[in-house]
């Protein structure tokens, strides 16, 4: 009878390093045909259609928290007990161990994390930039158009400091504890947050349970990923590892996010940058704090840093892993 939650045990976790080596590969190669049956997209089908039907203005404030609520427990119920299922069928099935590692490809998204901000620093690297190059800039709510240079250098940095903790670091420390359920639980509450979990007034009622369950979700692993961060700036060039220590705590506590602070503080610290800062987003302006006592004005060549500092992290995080396994 195979366990539940094998999290720790030495051959999950060297499942885990196969699958962290797959993305890292393979994780660009664009199968677009693929995307609409990724698991993380069929539970986002699922929010929206919650939210189409559940989410009505004309409901009360505490009637969509409640709401909100039902349909955060019972997707991402719906996503944990999917994971011990998909466990005990891998455990027992033929070739159901490589079913679990393409699982851990899929959902560990480290190698697209990195893409997303290499793109970006191509785009900006040339002559003339185009959004359309960056899929998120396209696809997000961002408007391009009224952001120079420098704070679209910014923003690509600040979102590979937040991956890397939400996206990559998160779903390691759950697999470590609960396994494959731990993955699917730490990836719902994600999707959740991104999906219906917006503090705009269409979902700040209806969003609440999902936003303090993916700030639950990403508390301990988030401030261990800013850790993480602190160590690769050792290994760095031109990196500051000690300015990126003093930065976590002071810094990082001023994000809106309480689960972004940590790692964008760390690489504000680490690269001498200031980042956040007031951006325009859709058709407002949003006033953001500045993260960082360095320069605002980032470069491609900034991106390029941040890079290497997120591939530096990754193999420290990827060290810790087969520690884990050693020990295990």
């Amino acid at each position: 009878m195979p366990l539940p939650f094998p999290g720790g045990s030495p051959d999950s976790l060297f499942f885990l390093l196969i699958a962290l080596v797959v993305n890292a590969l393979l994780g660009g190669v664009s199968l677009s045909f693929l995307k609409p049956f990724h698991p993380e997209a069929l539970l986002g089908q699922g929010a929206d259609w919650f939210d189409r039907r559940l989410n009505r203005e004309k409901r009360s404030e505490r009637n969509r928290i409640i709401r909100g609520a039902l349909v955060t427990l019972l997707l991402v119920g719906f996503a944990f007990a999917l994971g011990v299922f998909v466990l005990n069928k891998a455990a027992t099935a033929p070739f159901g161990r490589y079913l679990e590692i393409l699982l851990l490809a899929v959902l560990i998204p480290v190698r697209q994390v990195f893409d997303e901000a290499r793109l970006l620093g191509v785009a900006l690297k040339g002559e003339r930039f185009d959004p359309s190059r960056v899929p998120f800039l396209a696809e997000g709510n961002f408007d391009s158009a009224k952001m120079d240079s420098y704070a679209l250098a910014r923003l690509a940095i600040e979102r590979l400091a937040e991956g890397f903790g939400k996206d990559v670091v998160a779903p390691v420390f759950w697999f470590a504890l609960l396994g494959l359920p731990g993955v699917f639980l730490s990836r719902a509450g994600r999707v959740l947050a991104v999906r219906i979990g917006s503090t705009d007034a269409a979902h700040r009622a209806f969003g609440f349970a999902s936003r303090r369950l993916d700030a639950a979700l990403g508390f301990l692993p988030v401030r261990l990923a800013g850790l993480v961060l602190v160590v690769a700036a050792l290994f760095t060039p031109t990196a500051a590892p000690a300015k990126s220590a003093r930065a976590l705590v002071p810094e990082g506590g001023k994000h809106p996010d309480m689960n972004a602070g940590w790692p964008v503080a760390a690489t504000a610290g680490a690269l001498d940058l200031a980042l956040l800062g007031p951006r325009q987003e859709a058709a407002e302006k949003e006033a953001m704090p500045w993260i960082g006592s360095g320069r605002a004005r980032a470069t491609h060549q900034d991106i390029r840093r941040a890079l290497y500092l997120f591939f530096a992290g990754g193999i420290f995080t990827f060290g810790l892993v087969a520690a884990l396994a050693y020990h295990a």
